[in-house]
């Protein structure tokens, strides 16, 4: 298994465990670990789709570091809205709707997850529910299931493509 995978079945551990007293530390690291375990899934793609074309070691942890969370918010923000993607890209997501559809979903989710992730975090009179980080979790998995789909197809490469090279995203009318 993956970090990402890990990382997900430690969110689903985290939202049940059963100590009252440890409930909204739990629910709240439930959160922020759901939110990690999908920046993973997709830096880990990423990373590896332009380690594989070097034999340097470390190049991919590398890779792995230079990704932000403003970079990944951006990023599906751009996707979610059509906004400031290259003519190539939004023909792209014209012609294959279908899994427009799925990078869109998983976009949706990223902004999600990441907006949730901070209150949580940061947050501290809110406070969360089981029921509520169920939902999370579920939509995490629906994530994940998506992504699968997608990973190998021209605009889940376009995605990662943007999520390693954010800068050519603004302003993009080429």
């Amino acid at each position: 298994m993956s970090l990402a995978d890990d990382l997900l079945d430690l969110a689903e551990l985290l939202a049940n465990t059963g100590s009252p007293q440890l409930e909204q530390a739990s629910l709240r690291r439930s959160i922020s670990t759901c939110y990690y375990a999908l920046f993973h899934l997709l830096l880990e793609d990423a990373s590896r789709s332009v380690a594989i074309q070097f034999d340097i070691p470390g190049v991919q942890a590398r890779i792995l570091r230079s990704i932000t969370h403003k970079d990944l918010k951006t990023v599906s923000n751009s996707f979610i809205s059509n906004n400031n993607l290259p003519i190539l890209i939004k023909s792209l997501m014209n012609s294959h709707k279908s899994d427009t559809n799925e990078i869109v979903r998983i976009a949706k989710i990223v902004c999600r997850l990441q907006e949730t992730r901070e209150e949580a975090d940061y947050e501290t009179e809110t406070n969360f529910t089981r029921t509520e980080v169920a939902a999370l979790i579920k939509s995490t998995k629906d994530a994940f299931q998506a992504w699968a789909h997608v990973r190998e197809k021209p605009l889940g490469r376009a995605y990662l493509f943007y999520l390693l090279y954010p800068k050519l995203i603004s302003g993009a009318s080429r």
